[in-house]
């Protein structure tokens, strides 16, 4: 009690740290002891005097017991917000009562408007902080309700915090503030729903409308004194900054086509359309209201908006360009100031580059050297860092800064004198100083040599590499972890074999780890799954091509094995083109999404530079480690664009824009020279194997790129400081306005609503924002991981609908739909197709999930997934346009795409449950198993970000104000991570995969299907006389095609599921598949008569009648058949066949002839019949009888030189034979007519 009682200081009213004692016994934080006894060395709480020279020291016990409390009432003032959370605000309808309202309200602000505290449940006297703090937590949860209670509410709110500072002109500006940065928060967490629910459209919409209200609000109500009335123009304040901001999202991807949404290009013409009449509209709302503000505040934030993402180079190039006509943005004051400069980030290295930096300079005019030799002294005491920055200073004042205007020669040659003095640089590096010198860098790659009309987006990124190589060069031979990138830059040749870090890599092995099973492919190569132990008990067909799985008493079938266990990984860099890259930061392996990014910027940098040095061996190398292939000619040009990509996308991975992007990575540059050097032990440096590789990237993660990160947002503030204290280079107006160098850059009044405080920049609140706030937290391990992990585990949540989705289309599509009409029709004209409305909305709902999922896996499909699908079928996304043939779950062709994407999202979760498993020390084994066919959300890592994950987020963060010091966002970390814990992981089970496939119709005849129908139904034959009948009652060819559909669709499903062999034909139609007989048998006889145990007849029948027809007609009755088996026979042959027919039961040798050459002879599976050509044709088809246990009399006197070759010839002479015995016909042979 005693340290909760002072666990203020009472001096500076703060948290105590390092409690004090004075001779008095008052207690106060040492710092604070140490001034007011210099000051009057008495103690400012008692008055007692005291001596000056008296010694202060901490005092331990206590310090641990004020620490103790306040970890106690942290720990309390979670569980009493997560209370309110859960109780108060539980119903999602409605808020809570008014009462309770007031009660909550009277906790944060004090009863009687004493002061601001904490929200907690403790005595009023014990949180009364004299300092304001305001807690937006309540807030956040009124917001989620209603706008009229948040108003009314608020208007009290602040009037009560008000009384606490009254007439402090800076408090009520950033109470304000504090408010309106909680309805921003709010709008983009419903924006981010809507646009979930409705589409981008209705977003657009939305976006719009909440603009042009926020724009009569502002310019109907006149700004007060007295913050509690001006509720409604804070709330339109908050409605603008939510709207620009939207906007200018808008212009950055209009500025930056490659960054917009993948699904925009595959949308309909008309929807296209509509979507870009919805952007207009917003771009003219954000137009008019910037343009109807006094005084250009609106302006700007929408300026700082946009060049907070995309950098000002490319802002500046947008302006440029007439046809984005953007000049309207800029407001008149900073367009008259100024000109435009690329920033000289080398500034990084402060005082020892600024110093060489002006000699440099100096030398380029005056052409006198001794200025710079006397500067290249600074720092003796650290040669490799004067060598860098000398060499960096080079690069900048003569290479980049004089581009295009003449310097003196004898200047040149004093630097040439300069770089071959003895000692001063290595010869590796001197010839780096000397390239720089007459800008010779980069012989293949023009891009890489300064130019006098190049871009600022161009110089900038070159200034980037320069740095990167530079430092690499002086620091690779004093550690050897980047020994690595050094001979990738340097000597690529020695590296065509290795395994490049951040590479997707085959996780086939890792996922079977976790999962309960086996992989075996049956005998034509097709994957199945094995449950439990991973042995088969039991025999089934395989869905694809019919051949015999699994086995039984856990023993294999001989004709099947176990999948691939060789590792299929490639070597090298195989992430192909960076337009197909995702702009989303994404973890891989060990390695966070940030440490990701970076280190790609590392290889891509060290792979274009080893191209454009113009070195052939070089060049060749890196060709060959480039997967897929690129041409000769474009493979700079190819790595130069991953180097642009991967800046953007580690700016994102930090939650930066492009120019602070450039910042951080300019100082991880700087810091490279300054870590501890590794010596490489018990790594493979030359990564010769997926082990190696992820060792190395866990050693290079640990000691080099954590270290670099540790400190990244306070780097980049540095930096930025630097950059804009430049004298020479920093006085960019509309770079210091951007970035808040100045207060107020416009110059204007800055009162009301237009208080520059109110348009600051910030980051909103996101689940990114709070990855980039945690980072990599050991303290905190489950969070972290799963905050890794999240861009691909938001996609489970599609898992159930996707699973529902599949098994629809195969009970609908099955063995009904060949490959060539699934890849023509398209899934709008299968929707349309759909009679019933509540049918058609259901596969909509479950078709959106299939794309919103394939939108955030299609990347991890493409490189990771257990099928690889072909380039040519990965599409960017899938509409209404696209070919159904896409969410088909096949094995080949588009539909692999659908079945990769079930298989990797059950990896996904698999993983992360062991993953978090190992976090939390339990063992996977004791984890339950869900079959995937019965999967629910609720047995899943099922979240949606934004209506699930935002809230949490939002529910346990809170603004800080404090006087003077703007709004901080703080995490309550604990409490956050026990509810994700609770809502999203604990107890949820391992999922074992089940084989969905999808059979083609024309897949269905084979031996397998055929001969476990037998097995499970015994087969008799019809009378000849209903066979007869049954054919005269199908009058043209499509009507015996639609039977046979039919037919071959049921026996399918009975070939597995079985059946009453008495039971009818047309009632199984009827009943079970839901199949109109009348439409599907058409032949009265057929529905009559016709039971399960004839159906295989029945097949033969209309399978010969259907061959008959075409071969009548001159159609190919084989199309499916190889072409080894068309070959025709000589004369002298079909003699002997005709002979050999009149021994035969001709309707019997026909049927079965036509069921072996279907079944057996298919250009389906040709593993299956290879090298048969030239087998006797009664020999195989005597074999294949034998197999369904049947005999034919007669077969014998089949000529052996009839061979397989000629299957198809003899059964049409048979045909032929069988349907005409006149005479006449065996003349036209010219064969006997006995």
């Amino acid at each position: 009690q005693g340290a909760a009682s002072v666990r203020t200081c009472p001096v500076c009213h703060r948290p105590m740290t390092d409690p004090t004692p004075l001779p008095c016994k008052d207690y106060m934080c040492l710092n604070c002891a140490q001034t007011e006894i210099n000051r009057s060395a008495q103690c400012p709480v008692c008055d007692r005097k005291t001596t000056f020279n008296i010694r202060l020291a901490p005092d331990p016990s206590f310090r641990m017991q004020v620490q103790n409390v306040s970890k106690f009432k942290e720990h309390c003032n979670a569980f009493f917000m997560e209370l309110v959370s859960s109780c108060c605000f539980a119903d999602p309808l409605h808020g809570p009562e008014e009462d309770l309202v007031e009660l909550l309200l009277q906790l944060v602000s004090g009863k009687n408007g004493q002061g601001t505290r904490c929200l907690s449940p403790f005595a009023s006297h014990d949180y009364i902080d004299r300092t304001p703090v305001i807690r937006s937590f309540l807030l956040q949860l009124l917001l989620r309700y209603s706008e009229q209670q948040v108003n009314a509410h608020m208007c009290q709110y602040l009037e009560q915090a008000q009384q606490f500072a009254e007439g402090e002109k800076v408090y009520n500006d950033e109470l304000c503030r504090l408010f309106v940065q909680c309805v921003e928060d709010y709008l983009h967490s419903h924006l981010a729903q809507l646009k979930d629910m409705k589409g981008k459209k209705k977003a657009l919409e939305m976006t719009r409308e909440t603009l042009e209200d926020a724009q009569d609000t502002m310019h109907e109500v006149r700004w007060v004194e007295r913050p509690s009335a001006n509720v409604h123009l804070l709330h339109a304040v908050a409605k603008a900054r939510f709207g620009l901001t939207c906007a200018a999202e808008f212009i950055c991807e209009t500025l930056q086509p490659q960054a917009s949404d993948d699904q925009t290009s595959e949308l309909s013409v008309q929807d296209q359309r509509s979507l870009r009449k919805a952007k207009e509209f917003l771009k003219t709302a954000a137009k008019q209201i910037c343009e109807r503000c006094p005084d250009g505040m609106l302006k700007l934030f929408l300026m700082k908006q946009i060049v907070r993402s995309i950098g000002l180079d490319a802002f500046r190039h947008g302006m440029e360009d007439p046809t984005y006509q953007l000049h309207w943005i800029v407001p008149t004051t900073l367009m008259e100031k100024g000109e435009e400069a690329v920033p000289d980030r080398f500034i990084v290295h402060e005082d020892p580059y600024r110093a060489i930096r002006e000699a440099m300079a100096g030398l380029v005019l005056s052409a006198e050297l001794s200025g710079l030799e006397k500067a290249a002294k600074y720092g003796q005491r650290n040669k490799r860092a004067v060598s860098a920055v000398t060499t960096l200073a080079v690069y900048r004042e003569v290479t980049m800064c004089n581009a295009g205007r003449h310097v003196k020669k004898a200047s040149l040659d004093k630097l040439d004198q300069f770089a071959a003095a003895k000692d001063r640089f290595r010869d590796d590096v001197r010839a780096l100083f000397t390239e720089f010198i007459h800008n010779r860098q980069g012989a293949r790659f023009p891009e890489m040599r300064v130019s006098p009309r190049q871009s600022g987006m161009v110089r900038s990124q070159s200034a980037l590499i320069i740095h990167y190589i530079t430092i690499l060069k002086h620091t690779a031979q004093h550690n050897r972890l980047l020994e690595f990138l050094a001979q990738l830059a340097f000597n690529p040749t020695s590296l065509t074999k290795a395994f490049f870090p951040t590479m997707p890599e085959d996780i086939l092995h890792d996922a079977q780890a976790v999962m309960r099973g086996a992989y075996f492919v049956c005998p034509n190569g097709h994957p199945y799954f094995v449950g439990e132990c991973g042995q088969p008990m039991q025999a089934y067909t395989c869905p694809d091509c019919g051949a015999h799985i699994g086995g039984g008493n856990h023993k294999l079938f001989d004709t099947n094995r176990r999948a691939r266990t060789t590792d299929t990984s490639q070597t090298g860099h195989i992430l192909g083109p960076a337009n197909q890259r995702s702009r989303n930061p994404l973890p891989e392996r060990s390695l966070p999404a940030s440490a990701t990014a970076l280190l790609r910027f590392f290889i891509d940098a060290s792979l274009l530079w080893a191209v454009s040095t113009g070195v052939a061996s070089h060049h060749q190398a890196v060709l060959s480690s480039t997967h897929p292939n690129v041409l000769p000619d474009t493979v700079a040009q190819f790595y130069y664009n991953h180097v642009q990509h991967d800046i953007q996308v580690f700016s994102s991975a930090i939650g930066k824009g492009v120019d602070l992007g450039l910042i951080a990575l300019h100082q991880i540059c700087k810091h490279l020279l300054e870590v501890k050097p590794h010596d490489g032990r018990g790594l493979d440096l030359t990564l010769a194997n997926r082990a190696s590789r992820a060792r190395w990237e866990e050693v290079f993660n640990r000691d080099i790129i954590q270290p670099c990160l540790q400190n990244i947002n306070a780097d980049v503030q540095k930096g930025l400081d630097l950059v804009m204290g430049d004298k020479r280079l920093g006085e960019d107006p509309l770079m210091r306005a951007v970035f808040e160098v100045d207060t107020n850059p416009l110059g204007g009044s800055g009162q009301g609503y237009l208080s520059p405080p109110l348009w600051r920049y910030r980051v909103l609140v996101s689940v990114e924002h709070l990855a980039h706030t945690l980072k990599t937290s050991t303290k905190f391990a489950v969070l972290s991981a799963f905050l890794k992990r999240e861009p691909h585990l938001r996609a489970i949540q599609y898992l159930p609908d996707i699973v529902k989705l599949q098994r629809l289309l195969v009970d609908r599509f099955s063995r009904r739909i060949d490959r060539v009409k699934a890849q023509q029709i398209s899934i709008e004209s299968f929707l349309s197709d759909l009679a019933d409305g509540t049918e058609q909305r259901m596969f909509e709902k479950l078709i959106g999930s299939y794309n919103n999922a394939w939108g955030l896996m299609r990347e991890a499909v493409a490189q990771r997934s257990r099928l690889r699908p072909a380039a040519n079928t990965i599409y960017k996304h899938v509409n209404r346009k696209g070919r159904l043939a896409f969410i088909l779950p096949t094995t080949e062709g588009y539909g692999r795409c659908a079945t990769s994407l079930v298989d990797l999202l059950v990896m996904v979760h698999n993983d992360f449950m062991a993953e978090y498993c190992g976090i939390v020390d339990e063992s996977v084994s004791n984890l339950a198993h869900v079959s995937l066919l019965n999967i629910t959300n609720a047995q899943l890592i099922s979240f949606d970000s934004a209506h699930h994950l935002l809230p949490l987020v939002l529910a346990h963060c809170s603004y800080t104000l404090e006087i003077g010091q703007g709004t901080l966002v703080q995490y309550n970390w604990e409490a956050l991570e026990k509810q994700l814990e609770q809502r999203f992981i604990i107890g949820r089970p391992l999922v074992d995969p089940e084989e969905i496939r999808l059979v083609y119709s024309e897949d269905v005849q084979n031996s397998s299907d055929l001969s476990s129908l037998r097995r499970r139904i015994p087969q008799e034959d019809l009378a000849s006389a209903a066979q007869r009948q049954i054919a005269n009652e199908l009058p043209s060819l499509p009507e015996v095609c639609q039977v046979l559909s039919a037919l071959e669709i049921t026996i399918g499903f009975l070939a597995s599921s079985g059946g009453d062999r008495e039971f009818r034909l047309a009632d199984y139609l009827l009943n079970v598949l839901k199949m109109k007989p009348q439409e599907h048998l058409i032949s009265t006889k057929l529905m009559q008569t016709s039971q399960l145990c004839h159906l295989l007849c029945v097949w033969r029948l209309i399978s010969v009648e259907r061959a008959r027809r075409l071969s009548s007609s001159g159609q190919d009755a084989f199309e499916q058949i190889d072409d080894a088996f068309k070959e025709e026979m000589p004369r002298e042959m079909n003699y002997s066949v005709v002979a050999a027919l009149k021994n035969l039961s001709r309707d019997v040798f026909v049927a079965e002839l036509l069921e072996f050459i279907s079944v057996k002879l298919s250009t389906r599976h040709p593993e299956g019949h290879q090298g048969w050509e030239n087998w006797a044709l009664k020999e195989a088809l005597e074999s294949y009888l034998d197999e369904k246990e049947v005999s034919l009399e007669g077969l014998d006197s089949l000529p052996d030189e009839v061979e397989c070759c000629h299957a198809t010839s003899v059964w049409t002479l048979a045909a032929q034979f069988s349907h005409s015995t006149h005479p006449a016909y065996f003349l036209e042979l010219g064969g006997p007519q006995d």
